[in-house]
């Protein structure tokens, strides 16, 4: 039986997408991907770049049910070009402003989860002679809760009448007997 997982990591990516759209965020070029890019040739400037890198789930004590304080990390990768190798800083650290204010100041985005737990932010620049071409990369974390059901349901017996609900519990049988469960009938002795 599955546990309280409703939160979507592919809800949260598309939410992300949009509301980079909505902030102009890379002159609007911003879509989704399965793999990650992971340099300006790949990324062909100017555009954004918003993909899930997974999930990390740690128990949250030891009771049942089964829950867990979860982290999901989507990377956000921004692709700018410059005529100047200072102009190109300037422009990744604006983008990289714009993609945070997007995400951080929209409230829709924020209660997709319970907390940003972390973010960082790098700069690929190009080395002095090349192209200013360069990647703003961001690493969001976000928290959540799940939880899971330790409760197995095991249809046959419902089917059967078989469970203590019945009155009857299996057991590992008696020796010359090919039952393996045993029947307390109510009155009984």
């Amino acid at each position: 039986m599955l546990g309280d997982y409703s939160f979507n990591l592919f809800t949260l990516r598309d939410a992300t997408v949009a509301a980079l759209i909505a902030n102009n965020v890379a002159a609007g070029s911003v879509e989704k991907s399965r793999t990650l890019p992971f340099g300006t040739e790949e990324l062909k400037a100017p555009r954004c770049i918003v993909f899930l890198l997974g999930v990390d789930m740690d128990r949250a004590g030891t009771s049942l049910p089964l829950e867990f304080s979860d982290r999901a990390q989507i990377a956000i990768q921004i692709g700018a070009r410059a005529n100047s190798g200072p102009a190109l800083e300037a422009l990744l650290e604006q983008q990289a402003a714009l993609a945070l204010s997007a995400l951080l100041a929209n409230r829709n985005w924020l209660d997709l989860f319970e907390a940003v737990q972390s973010v960082r932010v790098s700069y690929d620049l190009p080395e002095n002679g090349k192209a200013y071409e360069g990647v703003a990369s961001l690493l969001v974390t976000v928290t959540y809760t799940t939880i899971w059901s330790n409760e197995v349901v095991d249809n046959l017996l419902l089917v059967a009448g078989v469970g203590p609900a019945f009155g009857i519990d299996l057991d590992e049988g008696e020796p010359g007997t090919d039952m393996g469960f045993s029947v307390d009938l109510p009155g009984a002795d």
